[in-house]
Formats: C-alpha cells, structure tokens, sequence
C-alpha cells in the first residue's frame, strides 16, 4: 500500500549562498578591524611622534641638565681640591700658631718676669729719687747741731728791724773763712772721689768742700737767716759787694770789725736762692771751667716750668759773697735753653745747665735737647710703673 505522501514545502538556504553571507560578514569585520587598527596606528603614529618629540626634549633638557651638573661638578670639584689645598695649609698655619703661641706663651712668662722686675728696679730707682730729692731739702738749712753757727750769722750779717730783714752776703763769707775757717777743699781730699756733693754736716766736719759744697752750704746759711723773716713777712733787703776804686771801707760784719778796701756794696732786691752750675769763670782755677755760683731770683723756683725766673736772676760767688752780674745780660752767662748745644752757642760762652733748689735737681739734657729733674723723672717712673701694673692685670 503506498503512503500517501504528505504536502509539506521545506525551505532551505542554499550552502552557497550562507557561505557568501558569512564571507561578506567576514569582509565587513575585517575592513573594520583593518580600520581600527589603521586608526590605532595612526593614533599610534601620532603618540610616537609625542612621545619622540617629549624624549628628544627630555634627552636635550637631559643632556644639558647632565651638562650643567657636569659642569658643577667640576666646579666642587676644583672648589674642594681648592678646600683640600686649604685645609691642609690651615693645618700647617695652625700648627705653626700653636708652636708660636707656645713660644709666646714661654715669652710671656718671661716677659711678665722681667717686668715684674722691671716694676721693682723702678720702685727702687723711685725711692732713690725721692732720698735725693730729701736729701736736698735736709740739706736747704742749717741742721740744729750747727745752732752756734746761726747766732753767728744773725750777729753779724743780719739787720733785724719790725719791718725788715737787711742781710749781707759779704758778711756770711766773713763768718765761713775767718770765724769757721772753712777752706775750698777738692773732692779728692774730702771724700777720696772724683765728683761729691756733700752734705752739711760733712762739709763742716771736712772744714770746707769744693764750690758746689761751698754753694750748698752757702744757701743752707741763707736759707737759715732768711727763713724767719719770710714767716713774720718782713720786708727783705740783700747786699752783695763788687769791686770799686774808693778809699772808703766796705764793712762786712755789724760790729764793723771787718771790711774790704776798694770795693762798694750791691743791693739786690731778689732773695730766693738757687744753685747754678756750668761752664764759668772758676775763682780757684783763674779760668773758665766747671763752677757753681749762688742765683738770686724774685720768685721761687719749683719745678721745671719755672726756669724763665732766672732770666732775671743776680749771682753772687759764695766763695766770697760778691756780685757777678745778670744771667743773660751783665755777667756773660747764659742760661741754656733748646737748641743752644744744636746751635753751637755755647763755644766761647759760659753758661748754666745744671740748677740746684730746695727740694730737686734740674739737668740740661743734650740728647733729649730739654731741661730735665729728678722731680719730673720720678713722677715719669711712677706713671710708668702704673702702667706696666695695669698692662701685666690686663693679660691675667
């Protein structure tokens, strides 16, 4: 029996065409891949190009970054071989501070020695200076001992009145040669030394001394008899005497037992008495040599400062109490002054560059070209001694 076939209609897509569609697919895909990537490279491309661009501009910043670096460190380089070079010769430098420093330090101590002792020599000179300086003024007066001397000298050589003092200088010659017997003895044979200045009462106990003892002692008799006049403010007259053709008699003492022949008395209104040495004409010798004479001034001489007083200064011989004349003027002597050794003024001059007053000693100095005392010195060394005490302080 056949089977009564059934009308069924079945579709089927032909192999062919499935296969097209899926290769049009394919080719579709593809194109699109082939798109993309072509965008990919293109944007590749691109980004190469700015990341080319970017390195090359980091290479060049690079290279020159590594240059200047390359460049600085060359330069600390060459700075710390500069530094290395330094600090070795800071070492040395420091090493040679150190030695000195403690060379210095070694110098120092000694320094600080030699000053100390230095400080010491210059108290000692100091003390010396000022027994000197007390020597002169111990030896400005008569001492007490030589009271029998003093009521000579006012005896005879003084005019005492309520209102006045009238002293002659002729008469304290009298009382020294006749009365004392006091003789010009060289130094030679009162003190076995070639220059002395002796004091009182050696002077009296050798019975005399050479002119600067004569002038010394001579000034202590003044000062004596003048002293209590000054304190009761008495009116003061000096009288000197000098050489002059009379037959008259020129009395020396109040009692007028005593006179020169052919001589006229010099009234002299300074009375302050000074020592003056120098250059001049010497009564023991008979010529011009070292001498020292007696210089009245007006107004007392203390220090330095006071010199110009002697510009008007009177001398007298206290070997004999005669009149000399004028410092600078009348007697031919000249006081020295700056220049006057630089100058040559002195050759064939007589003059004065050594002063002794009461209580100090005055010295021309040729290589300071100044006049000079033991006062002024002492009040120098005490300065300087000062400093050095404060200077050796300062560096403890």
């Amino acid at each position: 029996m056949e089977k009564e076939k059934t009308s069924v209609s079945l579709n089927k897509t032909p192999v062919r065409q499935t296969n097209f569609n899926i290769f049009k697919i394919s080719i579709i895909l593809l194109v699109l891949i082939l798109i993309i990537l072509i965008i990919g490279v293109v944007v590749l491309v691109n980004e190469n190009d700015n990341l080319q661009n970017e390195f090359n501009n980091f290479k060049t910043n690079s290279n020159l970054e590594i240059s200047n670096l390359t460049n600085s460190i060359n330069i600390l380089n060459n700075e710390n071989n500069s530094l290395k070079s330094n600090l070795f010769d800071l070492g040395n430098d420091f090493n040679q501070l150190k030695n000195s420093n403690n060379s210095l330090s070694q110098e120092y101590v000694m320094l600080k020695d030699e000053a100390n002792q230095t400080i010491q020599k210059i108290s000692n000179y100091e003390k010396e200076l000022q027994d000197s300086m007390d020597w002169f003024g111990t030896n400005s007066i008569l001492p007490v001992k030589q009271k029998n001397l003093l009521l000579q000298l006012k005896s005879n050589c003084r005019t005492k009145t309520n209102a006045s003092c009238e002293i002659n200088l002729g008469c304290i010659f009298l009382i020294n040669s006749e009365f004392q017997n006091y003789k010009y003895l060289n130094d030679e044979i009162t003190s076995n030394e070639v220059d002395k200045l002796q004091s009182i009462e050696e002077f009296v106990n050798n019975k005399g001394g050479d002119c600067e003892d004569y002038s010394l002692f001579f000034k202590a008799e003044f000062n004596s008899l003048i002293n209590e006049c000054r304190d009761n403010n008495l009116e003061i007259k000096l009288t000197a005497w000098e050489d002059f053709k009379t037959t008259n008699k020129l009395w020396l003492n109040n009692s007028k037992t005593w006179y020169f022949e052919n001589a006229k008395a010099v009234d002299i209104e300074n009375n302050f008495a000074s020592i003056v040495c120098g250059n001049m004409f010497d009564l023991q010798s008979g010529k011009t040599n070292g001498h020292c004479i007696l210089a009245f001034t007006k107004n007392k001489i203390n220090s330095v400062l006071d010199l110009d007083f002697l510009n008007e200064a009177i001398l007298v011989e206290p070997q004999s109490g005669k009149y000399l004349g004028v410092i600078n003027t009348t007697s031919n002597i000249f006081l020295v002054t700056n220049n006057f050794f630089v100058n040559k003024s002195y050759i064939n001059t007589s003059y004065i560059d050594t002063i002794i007053i009461d209580n100090d000693f005055f010295l021309f100095s040729k290589i300071e070209n100044a006049w000079q005392s033991y006062g002024g010195f002492a009040k120098e060394l005490q300065e300087k001694q000062i400093l050095l005490k404060n200077l050796i302080s300062s560096t403890n």
